[in-house]
């Protein structure tokens, strides 16, 4: 604790003790001035009278008086006027001066009530360091009563290892310097060490000697525990709030992001002085139920009643994430409103749950597909049969006609049953180690008599070979199904494939420069039975078989295509897999 100050005697704060034993004399010289004035116009009165008397018997003898009987008389009589008007000057000065004596009386009371009174702990010590004031608040303070302090070394109040500090604070003093408010420790009478904010300044007397010091301090233990315990949850919620797996964004009510954590950092691919004061909604967007402004604008005005949302967000490479929000507007007192979001990266779970959507899909689809290949084979077997009978027996040109239509209808059913079967029930597996270069060239061979005269076909495949263990007849089916449908939907312009090496995989991009397909259907392209061809021209079964050979092969296909300017079939097939046929997928197509 710092250095609490002596008073004075002239001015220093009493202690109850001292103000019980001081009150008697302050009212016998109030007496005594009093007595004294009430002697001295005693005094005045009986000069008055005595003035009056000898007056009036001049007067009434004046006429009979000689020159030298005046002069007499008037040196008699001046003396006691002149004495009279001294006296009357001087009670009226005593008086006044009684007046000022009650006056300061009466301040110095009401100081000493406020000092004794205040909750700060008042305390005055000599230039030796001796207690010679103690206030109540000291009492409470400390716990030693005025009667237990005064008189007693400041250093009672003083932790051990804080001498030092007493030392240099009463050399401070002794230079004449007021020391500011500061933070200290204090010992009480039950030696329990407390937490004080102290401010000590000197006193001087009336020819600016320094005389003592003056103390004012108040005890801060329990608002130093309360800070410190507020700093402990606080260091403990940043903690938690670095270490979270989830990105987790506060949010102004403007949807600014003022702070953000590590996870968000990395979701986002940007570190916090990037993000900090950018809008959330500039960098994840969110399927919300708000009608506009933003789903941070809709929390923080309650127009959500649910917390959790969906949305997208742009990872460092510029893949888009599905990200699951969950968001809560918080309101602090005397702040604007907050919302606290937690961003969680779902594109993992998101993609695997489509692969399972998909592969259960077409694990039902290729039941049915046997199914009905199976049905629709009996009949169309009789069908043909039939027809080659009749045709034996008949020459007529009409019916020979008739019967080459059916047989072409019938071998277009027995196509499409051939390929329901083979959605249904791929066959098994060959592999191989294969130039990819060669499977492209020989399906663009196979597939060159479904291009349009003013169609020109690229092949940029590059000079090094492309070689890894694939099932070529299924890379072909693959290739050769993504060239007809280019040539298909290409009648002027150009169809091409190009390849691309990266340190794990192969990337080759078949391009059409045709009619592009819709968004209804390019969401749905890689399902079976959906055909971007009329009626009767398609199974709707390639792509979705093209898919199912590429992810068996541990690879994947996207397209990329806007309506009216061409398409992108990307396949990406790595390096390292796979190694055995029991690795190769030969389930029906979804099969991940």
């Amino acid at each position: 604790m710092s250095t609490p100050a002596a008073s004075t005697d002239r001015t220093r704060p009493l202690t109850p003790a001292q103000r019980g034993s001081a009150g008697p004399p302050r009212r016998r010289r109030t007496r005594r001035v009093a007595a004294t004035a009430v002697a001295l116009w005693v005094i005045v009165s009986g000069l008055s009278v005595l003035f009056a008397i000898i007056a009036v018997l001049i007067a009434l003898q004046a006429t009979r008086l000689t020159l030298i009987q005046w002069l007499t008389a008037i040196a008699f009589l001046a003396p006691i006027g002149a004495a009279i008007v001294a006296i009357f000057w001087y009670s009226q000065r005593l008086g006044g001066a009684t007046r000022e004596l009650e006056e300061a009386a009466g301040s110095k009371a009401r100081l000493a009530a406020i000092v004794e009174s205040s909750q700060e702990a008042i305390i005055g010590m000599t230039e030796d360091a001796r207690i010679t004031d103690w206030n109540a608040g000291a009492e409470r303070m400390y716990g030693f009563t005025a009667a237990e302090a005064v008189g007693k070394p400041f250093s009672i109040l003083v932790p051990t290892e804080r001498f030092g500090e007493l030392a240099g604070n009463l050399e401070r003093l002794g230079r004449g310097e007021s020391i500011e408010r500061f933070e200290t420790a204090g010992v009480r009478k039950d030696g329990r060490i407390i937490a004080a904010s102290v401010a000590i300044a000197p006193i001087r007397d009336s020819t600016g000697r320094i005389v003592g010091a003056s103390s004012i301090g108040h005890d801060i233990t329990e608002g130093k525990r309360a800070l410190e315990s507020l700093a402990v949850s606080e260091a403990k919620f940043r903690g938690l709030f670095e270490s979270a797996a989830d990105g987790i964004f506060v949010v102004g009510r403007h949807g600014s992001i003022l702070d953000v954590n590590p996870a968000g950092e990395a979701l986002l691919g940007r570190d916090r002085s990037q993000l900090i004061g950018s809008r959330i909604e500039d960098l994840i967007s969110a399927a919300t139920p708000s009608s506009g402004g933003g789903f941070v604008v809709a929390l923080t005005q309650g127009r959500l009643g649910a917390n959790v949302f969906e949305g997208t967000a742009a990872s460092p490479d510029g893949r888009e994430l599905r990200v699951q929000l969950s968001a809560q507007s918080a309101h602090l007192m005397g702040e604007a409103p907050q919302v606290v979001i937690i961003a969680r990266n779902v594109t993992e779970q998101s993609e695997m749950q489509r692969k399972l959507l998909e592969s259960e899909r077409a694990a039902s689809m290729g039941r049915l597909a046997s199914f009905v290949a199976h049905e629709i084979n009996t009949p169309l077997t009789n069908i043909s049969l039939l027809a080659s009978s009749i045709g034996r027996r008949s020459s007529d040109p009409e019916v020979q006609t008739r019967l080459k239509k059916i047989s072409a209808q019938g071998k277009i059913a027995a196509g499409i049953t051939a390929e329901l079967l083979k959605f249904a029930r791929p066959r098994s597996t060959n592999l191989v180690e294969t130039d990819l270069r060669d499977v492209v060239q020989a399906a663009a061979d196979q597939a060159g008599v479904f291009r349009k005269p003013g169609v020109e076909l690229r092949l940029d495949l590059g000079d090094d070979p492309l070689v890894l263990r694939i099932d070529p007849v299924r890379m072909n089916e693959v290739f050769v199904n993504l060239l007809k449908n280019a040539f298909e939907a290409t009648n002027n312009g150009e169809v091409g494939v190009r390849t691309e090496t990266t340190d794990d995989a192969f990337v080759l991009t078949v391009s059409d420069t045709g009619s592009g397909i819709p968004s209804e259907v390019r969401r749905r392209l890689f399902e079976p039975f959906v055909s971007t061809k009329g009626k009767g021209e398609g199974t709707g079964l390639g792509l979705a078989l093209s898919k199912s050979f590429v992810i068996g092969h541990g690879g994947d296909i996207s397209v990329s295509t806007e309506v009216g300017r061409g398409s992108s079939f990307t396949v990406r097939l790595p390096r390292g897999a796979p190694t055995s046929p029991s690795d190769l997928s030969s389930t029906r197509a979804g099969t991940h």
